[in-house]
């Protein structure tokens, strides 16, 4: 989904919707109440933790394809991921205006970015746009030095 202003309208206004109200309390419900974040690496996190994420308050639905987007999405569409890990997941997009590789190798950078920004903060929304601020302005597979249009 490119983020043309009328296509931001739109996914703004599905996000308010019935639908998706009743499409994120059954995808909730499915995941049964619990952020579904999972770390790859060796099955266990940075504190030798169990791998799947335990959360379950501040819950949101994330994408993770667009392609029945708007009352159609499927379960394999969607995640359902605690606010930490939501902002994450949105971060893990960021790519290189140039070679469109992703700006982090691993969720640990993303995460670090988190935590020194967000850790006590309410505001998810104000945390990931600081987020975004802070990450890395240099893409390391191209050479390409990213400014905010990037």
């Amino acid at each position: 989904m490119s983020n043309t202003p009328q296509r931001l309208k739109h996914y703004a206004a599905f996000m308010q919707s019935t639908k998706w109200r009743e499409i994120r309390t059954r995808k909730i419900a499915a995941a049964g109440g619990i952020c579904e974040y999972e770390d790859d690496d060796e099955g266990v996190d940075k504190h030798h933790m169990p791998s799947r994420c335990t959360a379950t308050d501040s819950l949101h639905v994330h994408h993770l394809s667009y392609a029945n987007f708007g009352g159609q999405e499927r379960d394999a569409d969607l995640e359902v991921l605690c606010a930490e890990h939501h902002a994450i997941a949105e971060l893990m997009k960021q790519e290189c205006g140039r070679c469109q590789d992703s700006v982090f190798d691993w969720a640990e950078e993303a995460e670090a970015i988190w935590a020194l920004v967000c850790d006590d903060s309410p505001d998810w929304s104000d945390c990931l746009q600081s987020a975004r601020d802070m990450s890395p302005a240099y893409c390391q597979y191209c050479d390409h030095m990213m400014n905010k249009d990037d």
